[in-house]
């Protein structure tokens, strides 16, 4: 598994050329998917959180599909994170997704993922990453 870790997520061109270097594949042919679970404990306004996804869909991917990993059972995160090709976890809470991801055993699945997959994190999801 390849890794790219932001603050912000896709802001710039240098980003979206990292990303299409790390999976070998141009952004139109990439699906991705979005966990935003680190935002389930986060009050307030989710603009940020929005903006992330509105980012995706302006850089033109594939397919861009969500998947908050608390809320389904395992079988079901593991078939999604198989058949995407950048799995990226997004900001909030950072303590809480290191608590979901631990309790899952994410860390673990993903090692067992093909090389040519992206971890893309967005800011707790890089933080994340590097625990």
């Amino acid at each position: 598994m390849k890794f790219l870790l932001t603050s912000s997520g896709i802001t710039n061109k240098e980003i979206i050329n990292e990303l299409e270097i790390l999976a070998d594949k141009r952004i139109s042919e990439l699906d991705i998917l979005f966990i935003p679970t680190a935002a389930n404990t986060e009050g307030g306004d989710k603009s940020w959180l929005i903006n992330n996804l509105v980012a995706f869909q302006n850089v033109g991917f594939k397919s861009v599909d969500i998947l908050d990993i608390q809320a389904v059972s395992q079988e079901i995160w593991q078939k999604r994170f198989r058949e995407k090709d950048v799995i990226c976890f997004g900001g909030g809470n950072e303590k809480y997704l290191a608590e979901v991801c631990d309790a899952l055993d994410i860390k673990n699945f993903l090692t067992t993922l093909p090389d040519k997959k992206v971890y893309m994190g967005i800011s707790a999801g890089s933080m994340v990453a590097c625990t």
